[in-house]
C-alpha cells in the first residue's frame, strides 16, 4: 500500500489493517481501493409499511454512513462506507446531503440522535446487551486530512503508541500478567487491552515464548471502538470514532488467559476513553467532541476467586465483607478528591467513608461494611478519575 505521492503506507495504516495487511505493507487479498465509483441503492417498501419502519431504516443508512464500513477491518476504518445522499420517491428536497465540512458533519451527526428530530432515537439507560446508541456511547471528530490513509495512519501511530509498554509505559501490568501465565502461575484476571478486541496475542522475542487471550467458548469479540473516515469534499476527510458499550461477552463466559480461564470482567471502558482524550495532554489535538456519554462507566471492584475462596467461619465471611466496603470507600474517596461527585449510592453521612477520610481513636473504628462494592460516579476526567481510583484500592488493598 501506499500513499497518493507514491510513497510506503506508515506502520500505523498496517496496524489497523493487521490480517488484511502484511507487515511489509503488502495485501494479502484482495479489496476495494480508492477511489471507488459512486454507487446508487434503490428500496422499496409496501404501500401498505408504516411510516415509522421506513424512517428506521432511514436512521439505519445514515449511521451506517457515519460509522459503518463494509469488508474486512471495517471497525478500524477500513472500507469505510459513505452516505452521500438519501431521497424519498419522487421529493425533490433529498431528506440528507452529505456534509462538506467538520462543522456540518457534527450538525449532521447531532441530527441524526435529536431526540425531538426526524428520528426521535433515545439513549439506551445502562449497558445495552448488543451493541446500540445508548447513555454510555460517545461520538468524536479525531482529525481531518486530504488524504484518507494518513489518516488511518496517524490513529494507528497513536494507538500502537497507547497499547504498547514500551513507548508510554501504560500496560505493565498486562505485560506481567501474561509473564505469570507463561511461568505456569494461577491467573485471576484478564490484560485490560482485552477492550480492544479478541482474540489478541503476545509474543516475547527474548524468550520466543507466546500466549493468546480470547474467549473460551468463542472465537472471538470485535473492539467496541469504531473508526471511520468520512469524506467531506474533494479534498478533505475526517476521522470518526465511536465508542459503543454492551456486554462484552455473554453471560458466564470465562476469558482464557493462556491456559487459565478468568472472568470476563470487561465492563470497565475507560482503557478506550483514556485513548481518545490522552493523559497529560490531549492525544489528537484538534478533536472535536460530537456527543458526549451522559452515564459514566460504574465502578465495580470484583474480588478474585483465588482471594475470596471458602469462608467456613463467621469471622472470614464478615472480614471480607469488611475488606470489600473499605476498598470501595477509598475508590470514592478518590474520586471525591479528584473533585468527581458520587451518584449511586448516598455516602453523604456514611460512617465507613467519613473514617476513611479522617480516621478517629481506634475505640471508634467501624465494624460494619456499610459501602457496596459497585457505585456511579461523575467526574470532569472519567477516564483518569477511574484510573486513579483504580489504584487507590489496588494501593489500599496491598496494606
Amino acid at each position: 500500500m501506499s500513499y497518493n505521492d507514491g510513497t510506503d503506507a506508515g506502520e500505523g495504516s498496517i496496524y489497523l489493517g493487521y490480517g488484511l495487511i502484511e507487515a511489509n505493507g503488502e495485501l494479502n487479498r484482495r479489496c476495494l481501493g480508492y477511489p471507488i465509483e459512486d454507487g446508487a441503492l434503490e428500496l422499496s417498501f409496501l404501500p401498505s409499511t408504516p411510516e415509522d419502519n421506513i424512517k428506521s431504516v432511514e436512521a439505519a443508512l445514515l449511521a451506517m454512513g457515519f460509522f459503518g464500513g463494509l469488508g474486512s477491518r471495517s471497525r478500524k476504518g477500513y472500507g469505510s462506507f459513505n452516505l452521500k445522499k438519501l431521497t424519498r420517491g419522487d421529493e425533490t428536497d433529498p431528506v440528507f446531503i452529505s456534509p462538506s465540512d467538520k462543522d456540518g458533519l457534527k450538525r449532521a451527526i447531532l441530527n441524526l440522535f435529536d431526540p425531538d428530530g426526524r428520528y426521535k432515537i433515545l439513549r439506551y439507560d445502562g449497558l445495552p446487551p448488543y451493541t446500540a446508541f445508548s447513555k454510555m456511547m460517545r461520538i468524536d471528530i479525531l482529525d481531518t486530512s486530504d488524504e484518507p490513509l494518513r489518516l488511518l495512519n496517524s490513529i494507528g501511530d497513536k494507538m500502537m503508541e497507547y497499547r504498547s509498554y514500551r513507548k508510554e509505559k501504560n500496560f505493565l501490568d498486562d505485560y506481567k500478567l501474561i509473564r505469570d501465565a507463561l511461568a505456569g502461575n494461577v491467573i485471576y484476571n484478564h490484560p485490560k487491552r482485552s477492550i480492544f478486541g479478541l482474540p489478541h496475542n503476545y509474543y516475547f522475542s527474548s524468550t520466543k515464548e507466546s500466549a493468546k487471550v480470547k474467549p473460551k467458548d468463542h472465537e472471538r469479540r470485535a473492539s467496541p471502538l469504531f473508526i471511520h473516515i468520512q469524506r467531506m469534499n474533494e479534498s478533505q476527510f475526517a476521522a470518526i470514532t465511536a465508542i459503543i458499550p454492551a456486554d462484552f461477552l455473554p453471560h458466564g463466559e470465562k476469558i482464557m488467559v493462556g491456559d487459565s480461564p478468568v472472568d470476563a470482567d470487561v465492563n470497565g471502558y475507560k482503557v478506550l476513553h483514556e485513548f481518545i482524550d490522552g493523559r497529560d495532554t490531549p492525544r489528537f489535538a484538534s478533536l472535536v467532541r460530537v456527543i458526549e456519554r451522559h452515564s459514566e462507566d460504574p465502578f465495580y471492584h470484583r474480588p478474585s476467586t483465588g482471594f475470596r475462596g471458602p469462608s467456613p467461619k463467621t469471622r472470614d465471611l464478615w472480614s471480607g465483607s469488611f475488606l470489600l466496603s473499605y476498598l470501595a470507600g477509598c475508590a470514592i474517596k478518590c474520586i471525591q478528591d479528584k473533585g468527581g461527585e458520587i451518584e449511586i449510592p448516598d455516602v453523604r453521612e456514611d460512617r465507613l467513608l467519613d473514617w476513611i477520610k479522617k480516621p478517629r481513636d481506634k475505640k471508634d473504628n467501624p465494624i460494619i461494611g456499610s459501602l457496596p462494592n459497585r457505585f456511579e460516579a461523575s467526574a470532569p476526567n472519567p477516564a483518569i478519575a477511574a484510573g486513579d481510583a483504580a489504584i487507590a484500592v489496588s494501593s489500599a488493598g496491598g496494606r
